[in-house]
């Protein structure tokens, strides 16, 4: 296959996983997420079936494909030892509104909520490293670094739900200042 087949086909796979997305970002705001069917999605999308399936096993895997995408984006930058910034989270959420409410927002439902819990108490446990001496103290630390993280979301909610009447550095700020008064550590 010639090299600029191979750029046509990928340009046609990113634009129907991008219409996909955009489709199911557009029903989670109309309906919530648990009332969507994947019929919903293809008529949106005007895609068939085959199409989606080609892609994607189900909606949860077209959604964690996003969710994995807005990941990168946003903690690319975040390695161990350096330390962690979440304005690049909230200028993202506030130059994407609908994306923002549609997975963190009071329709995207609790596994989202959930996996990015998850996700973002991973990021602290890998940039904030306090002297540790034993498996108990490790795993302690570890549900402390999941309560910011779930402070930071419920924050990150309400800022959302509220057509986010702060800057994106007004928020990240308070986001911070959540985890360090948790942790008691800078980050």
């Amino acid at each position: 296959m010639a090299k600029g087949n191979v750029l046509k086909i990928d340009k046609r796979i990113q634009k129907t996983k991008r219409l996909l997305t955009e489709s199911l970002i557009s029903l989670i705001l109309e309906k919530g997420y648990e009332q969507i069917s994947i019929q919903d999605i293809l008529d949106k999308a005007n895609i068939g079936r085959s199409t989606f399936y080609f892609h994607y096993e189900n909606k949860d895997q077209l959604f964690l494909d996003g969710l994995h995408n807005l990941e990168v984006k946003i903690f690319e930058k975040s390695g161990r030892g350096q330390s962690l910034t979440l304005l690049p989270l909230f200028q993202h959420i506030s130059q994407n509104l609908r994306l923002g409410q549609a997975i963190l927002g009071k329709k995207s439902g609790d596994l989202f909520f959930e996996m990015l819990k998850y996700k973002l108490a991973d990021q602290l446990i890998k940039n904030i490293n306090p002297r540790i001496s034993n498996k108990l103290e490790k795993k302690i630390w570890n549900y402390h670094c999941l309560a910011a993280a779930s402070a930071v979301l419920s924050l990150t909610q309400s800022w959302l739900d509220d057509e986010l009447p702060f800057s994106a550095q007004q928020i990240s700020l308070q986001a911070e200042n959540y985890i360090r008064s948790i942790l008691n550590q800078d980050i």
